[in-house]
């Protein structure tokens, strides 16, 4: 499901643009992530999963490596049950990879 670098970059350029338009030249990373967020071009479910990445890696080493209460921790800070957590981070972590991502080019 990668896109190719041709598609990476039309996308980059055309979310300039927009950013441009609706902000001048003065625009901010957090202006653009925004703007991603609010047109649906990152669904809610999938920014659920990317902090849910990034706090696992946080509760993990806050609980010195206990798993069963990082589980606890993600599943109450994002409301959601503990098993559905672990399910994410074992199955679906592995789509934030660049080679997941990017296609690699033929030469």
């Amino acid at each position: 499901m990668a896109n190719t670098l041709k598609v990476i970059e039309e996308f980059r350029d055309a979310i300039f643009e927009e950013s441009c338009k609706r902000w001048g030249n003065d625009f901010t990373v957090k202006d653009v992530v925004y703007h991603l967020i609010e047109n649906g071009i990152i669904p809610p479910k999938t920014l659920r999963n990317y902090m849910l990445f990034k706090d696992f890696d946080k509760f993990l080493i806050a609980n010195k490596g206990h798993v069963g209460h990082t589980f606890m921790d993600l599943s109450i800070k994002h409301d959601i049950c503990e098993k559905q957590c672990r399910n994410i981070i074992y199955k679906q972590r592995y789509k934030i990879s660049k080679d997941y991502n990017i296609k690699r080019e033929l030469y």
